[in-house]
C-alpha cells in the first residue's frame, strides 16, 4: 500500500510542468547533450565541459530522455523513481528500528510530505543524494540490530556512501560523521557498536565514489584548484553563488523545510508536551540510541549546512526522513489507537490529493522561470528563415533544451575584461549563419538588451520587431547582408 501511494504521488503530473530556470533547464540541458553527443564521462552545457558536479544525475537524466523522449516526463523520470525507493528505505529503516505499524507510518507521512513531494519535483542532485544517504542508514541499522549478513550490510553500506558521492561530492560524509559519533554513543553506552570500517566495503566505496575524479584529476592537474578550490571552499566559505549567505541564511532557508516541510503531521510534537507532561525530549535522546540515531543524522548534517555559505532548501532533504520517521514513532507511541487510525487514513488520503492536485496546479501557473513557456514565445517569433541567438546570459539552458540546442551562444567576456560582447566577436558570430535572413536574439537581463541594441546600431542591422515575456526580451533583427 505504502509503494502504491509512493508510485501514484511521484508519477502523477510528473511531466507536466515545464522547466524552471536556471536550475532545472541546466540539469535538464546537459542531459540532453550528453545523450546527443555520447559523451557519457565529461558532462558538457553549452557544449563545453561542465565539472560542477559528478555524472550520475547527468547518467540518470540522459536514460530517462533516452526511454520517454525529449521533454519533461524523460528528464524527471530518474526522480519519480528515486522518490518511491526513498518511500521502501524509509519504510525499511522503521521496520528495522521498530515495528511495522510504525512503518507503514512513516513511509505513508513521507511518501505525501510536502518537502518530499517538492523534492522529487525539482531537478537537482538532491532527491538521488537522499536515497543513497537513506541506503546508507538502512545498510547500517541491519547489523546494528543483528539482522544478520552483516558483511553483505557494510558492503552495501559503502557502495551506497561512494554512488552520493557520484552524485553530490563530498556530502555523504556528513552523514558518515553523524553515524560515527553514534557508534561512539553506543560504545559509551556499552550498547554494541557497528563495525563499518571492516573488510572490503571502505576500498569499494572509494572505487565507486573517486574513480570519476582520479581519472579527470590524472588527466588535468588543473582541476585540482576547481574542484577543491571553487567546488568546495568557494561554496562553503565564500557567497560565490549568491545563495542566502546571510548569518540568518539557515533560519529562513532550513528550518521551514525541516519544521513545516511534514505538514500537518508536525503538529504532534506540539501536542505531545500535553499528553504526556513528564516527558522531556532530551533526557530521551540521551538515553535511548535510536532517539540519538535520529538526533545526530539531523544535527550534526544541518549544522555544517548551516556554517556553509551557499544555502538552498533543498539541501536539507536527505535529512528530511530523520523527521518523519521520528514523526511517525511519535505518532505510533503516543497517539495509536483505533480513532487514531480512522483519522490517519483519512490524513493521508487528503494529503495525497493535495500533493496531486498540487503537481496538477503547478503544471498551468505562469511564471517567468518556466522555459517551456519561454520557448513557445520565442517560437512564436521565429520562422524558417531565422536563426536564434542566446545573448550575453549565462542561465536560459532550458530554451537550449526546448530548442533541442539549435541557438548559438554569444557569451560574456571574460571577468575583468573592460566591455561585455565586443563588436568583433558579434559581427563573427552572426557570419557563422550566411544562409538566414533573420536573428533573434533572447536576452533576461535589461542592460543585455540595452547592450544589444546599441551593438545593431554600430553594425546598421535593422530591428525588425521587440517583444516582451516578463523579464525576457526577444529581438528580430533582418540580415540583408545574408540574403
Amino acid at each position: 500500500m505504502v509503494l502504491a501511494l509512493a508510485c501514484l504521488v511521484a508519477f502523477s503530473f510528473q511531466g507536466s510542468r515545464g522547466l524552471y530556470e536556471t536550475t532545472e533547464g541546466r540539469y535538464g540541458e546537459a542531459g540532453r547533450e550528453m545523450l546527443e553527443t555520447g559523451n557519457w564521462w565529461i558532462p558538457q552545457l553549452g557544449y563545453h565541459p561542465h565539472l560542477t558536479k559528478p555524472p550520475l544525475t547527468y547518467w540518470a537524466i540522459a536514460a530517462g530522455i533516452a526511454v520517454l523522449g525529449q521533454n519533461e516526463w524523460g528528464v524527471r523520470l530518474y526522480l519519480a523513481v528515486a522518490s518511491v525507493f526513498i518511500v521502501w528505505a524509509v519504510y525499511g529503516i522503521a521496520l528495522v528500528l521498530w515495528d511495522s505499524r510504525t512503518a507503514l507510518f512513516a513511509g505513508s507521512l513521507y511518501a505525501c510530505a510536502p518537502a518530499a513531494v517538492y523534492g522529487l519535483s525539482s531537478v537537482s542532485t538532491d532527491e538521488p543524494l537522499a536515497l543513497f544517504e537513506l541506503l546508507m542508514v538502512l545498510c547500517y541499522c541491519h547489523p546494528w540490530r543483528g539482522s544478520g549478513k552483516a558483511g553483505l550490510w557494510r558492503v552495501g553500506f559503502w557502495l551506497s556512501a561512494g554512488l552520493g558521492f557520484m552524485t553530490k561530492g563530498p556530502l555523504p560524509f556528513l552523514l558518515l560523521a553523524a553515524l560515527f559519533v553514534h557508534n561512539l554513543f553506543l560504545r559509551r553506552k556499552h550498547l554494541g557498536a557497528v563495525s563499518i570500517f571492516s573488510g572490503p566495503g571502505p576500498w569499494l566505496g572509494a572505487i565507486v565514489g573517486c574513480s570519476w575524479f582520479l581519472v579527470l584529476l590524472w588527466r588535468d592537474p588543473g582541476l585540482w584548484s576547481f574542484f577543491f578550490g571553487q567546488e568546495v571552499y568557494g561554496r562553503v566559505f565564500t557567497d560565490q553563488h549568491h545563495r542566502n549567505p546571510h548569518w540568518y541564511g539557515p533560519v529562513v532557508v532550513y528550518l521551514p523545510v525541516l519544521l513545516l516541510g511534514l505538514g500537518p503531521a508536525m503538529l504532534t510534537w506540539f501536542w505531545l508536551p500535553k499528553k504526556h507532561p513528564g516527558k522531556r525530549l532530551d533526557k530521551l535522546i540521551l538515553s535511548h540510541p535510536t532517539a540519538a540515531l535520529l538526533t545526530f543524522w539531523i544535527l550534526i548534517p544541518l549544522i555544517v549546512l548551516s556554517i556553509s555559505r551557499s544555502r538552498l532548501p533543498l539541501y536539507v532533504l536527505p535529512l528530511f526522513p530523520a523527521v518523519a520517521l521520528a514523526t511517525a514513532r511519535a505518532m505510533q507511541l503516543w497517539f495509536d489507537g483505533p480513532r487514531m487510525a480512522i483519522l490517519f487514513k483519512r490524513y493521508i488520503l487528503a494529503m495525497v490529493v493535495l500533493a496531486i492536485l498540487g503537481k496538477a496546479a503547478a503544471a498551468h501557473l505562469e511564471v517567468d522561470a518556466d522555459s517551456r513557456r519561454l520557448s513557445r514565445f520565442v517560437r512564436s517569433g521565429m520562422s524558417e528563415d531565422t536563426f536564434c541567438f542566446i545573448f550575453e546570459s549565462d542561465g536560459l539552458y532550458g530554451l537550449d533544451f526546448y530548442l533541442g540546442g539549435r541557438a548559438e551562444r554569444i557569451h560574456k567576456s571574460p571577468p575583468g575584461s573592460p566591455g561585455v560582447t565586443g563588436a568583433e566577436e558579434f559581427r563573427s558570430e552572426i557570419a557563422k549563419h550566411p544562409n538566414y535572413r533573420h536573428a533573434l536574439f533572447a536576452t533576461d537581463a535589461k542592460w543585455a538588451t540595452d547592450r544589444l541594441r546599441k551593438l545593431l546600431q554600430a553594425e546598421n542591422l535593422e530591428v525588425s520587431e521587440t517583444r516582451q515575456l516578463g523579464h525576457y526580451s526577444t529581438v528580430l533583427v533582418a540580415l540583408p547582408a545574408c540574403r
